[in-house]
C-alpha cells in the first residue's frame, strides 16, 4: 500500500486491533494562576492560584494507552502505581476510556506525578513526585507484572514498551517480554535509557533526536546529515538486532531507517510548536496502530507526523482522537489536490 491509496480511502478504522502498553504510569496535574510579583522573602516569583480545581490528565504509559483508546484501539495497560489518591485518579480515567488495566499498587511508592504550574499559558515550574529507588524493583512485583503480561500476550497484535526510566521496565522485564515476542509479535519501544542493549531484539525503537544522539554517543551529530545519521542508526540496529529506528526530529519531521539502511523521510508541516509534552506517546501509538492494520511503517510514520502536528499545538499532554487524525488526513488530501 502507498500513502496515496490511504488518502483515497480517507477512513481509519482501528476498532479490531488489540495493543498492550507496558511501562511507567504517571498522572499529570495542571495548576493555573498568575505571577505578577517577586517574593520579599527570596528572589523567587509568587504564584497566585486562580482558585479553580487543577486539571488532571494521564501521563507516561497511561497517555500512550489513552492515545490508542481514542484512536479506537482495544487497549490494555500494565504497570505500577502507589496506594494513594493519584492512583485513584489514574484508574478512574482509564475506566472512563474503557482501557483494560492491570496495575499493581505498591506500598511506599507514590504514584509518579508531575505537577505543572502555568501563568498566562507559560509553564513556570514543574514539581515531580516519585520514588523509584526501591519498591518498584521488588522481584515479586516485577515477576507479577511479567507473568501477567505473558499470560495475556496471545491476545495482542503488538506490544508497546513505554520506558520513561522510572523502573517499571526493569531490565529483566524487558528482556523476558521481548524474548517471548521475538518474531511473532511486534515490540515497539519508546526509549529513555542510553544503553540500548536492554532493547535487544525489538522490532522498532522511536527515539527523539536527543535520545538518538545519546544512544549513539554523538552529541554533535548534525541533524541535516541524513547519510551519517543512517550509518549511526544501522550500527545500533546491527549491534542490538533492532529492525527499525524511527527518529522524531521536531520541526524537521521524522526519519525511518531500517537495518539495511533504507531511509524514509516524513516532512513536518508545522507552523508553531506550542507544547511537545506527550508528543512521543502519540507518535508511537499511531505508528503501532497503523502497523497492526498491516500498513507499511513508512505510512505509519506519515500518519504519526500528521498526529504530532495536532498534539504539539495543544497546551500540555494531549491524546489525539480518531476523528482529529482523519481530519488531518482529509486536510492533507486537500493540499495534495491543490
Amino acid at each position: 500500500m502507498q500513502f496515496n491509496d490511504l488518502l483515497k480511502n480517507g477512513y481509519l478504522d482501528f476498532s479490531e486491533i488489540k495493543i498492550a502498553v507496558i511501562g511507567d504510569c504517571m498522572l499529570d496535574i495542571y495548576h493555573y494562576g498568575k505571577v505578577d510579583r517577586i517574593s520579599p522573602e527570596a528572589p523567587v516569583p509568587i504564584f497566585t492560584s486562580n482558585n479553580k480545581e487543577p486539571e488532571y490528565r494521564l501521563g507516561g504509559a497511561c497517555n500512550t494507552a489513552l492515545n490508542l483508546a481514542k484512536l479506537g484501539v482495544k487497549t490494555s495497560l500494565f504497570g505500577f502505581v502507589g496506594k494513594d489518591i493519584n492512583a485513584t485518579y489514574i484508574k478512574s480515567y482509564l475506566s472512563e476510556y474503557n482501557i483494560d488495566f492491570h496495575l499493581w499498587d505498591l506500598p511506599d511508592f507514590p504514584t509518579i506525578t508531575k505537577s505543572r504550574y502555568f501563568s498566562k499559558n507559560q509553564q513556570i515550574i514543574r514539581i515531580d513526585q516519585e520514588n523509584t529507588d526501591g519498591e518498584i524493583y521488588n522481584r515479586e512485583s516485577q515477576n507479577q507484572l511479567t507473568e501477567n503480561v505473558l499470560d495475556n500476550i496471545i491476545n495482542y497484535n503488538a506490544i508497546i514498551l513505554s520506558d520513561y526510566g522510572k523502573g517499571a521496565l526493569y531490565h529483566p522485564v524487558m528482556d523476558t517480554i521481548i524474548s517471548y515476542c521475538h518474531e511473532d509479535i511486534g515490540v515497539f519501544i519508546d526509549p529513555k535509557i542510553n544503553n540500548w542493549s536492554h532493547y535487544k531484539n525489538a522490532f522498532c525503537i522511536t527515539p527523539n533526536w536527543q535520545e538518538f544522539k545519546d544512544a549513539c554517543h554523538a552529541p554533535d551529530l548534525p541533524i541535516d546529515e541524513i547519510n551519517l545519521i543512517s550509518e549511526y542508526a544501522q550500527t545500533l540496529c546491527y549491534k542490538h538486532n533492532i529492525d527499525n529506528i524511527l527518529i522524531t526530529m521536531g520541526s524537521k519531521g521524522m526519519i525511518l531507517i531500517d537495518k539495511q539502511g533504507y531511509i524514509t523521510n516524513a516532512a513536518a508541516d508545522i507552523k508553531e510548536i506550542y507544547d511537545v509534552s506527550g508528543a512521543g506517546d502519540t507518535v508511537i501509538a499511531v505508528l503501532v496502530a497503523a502497523y497492526c492494520k498491516d500498513y507499511p511503517l513508512a505510512i505509519g510514520m506519515q500518519l504519526a507526523t500528521l498526529a504530532a502536528k495536532v498534539v504539539i499545538g495543544k497546551l500540555g499532554t494531549y491524546a489525539i482522537t480518531n476523528s482529529e487524525l482523519q481530519l488531518e488526513l482529509l486536510n492533507y488530501v486537500g493540499k495534495e489536490c491543490d
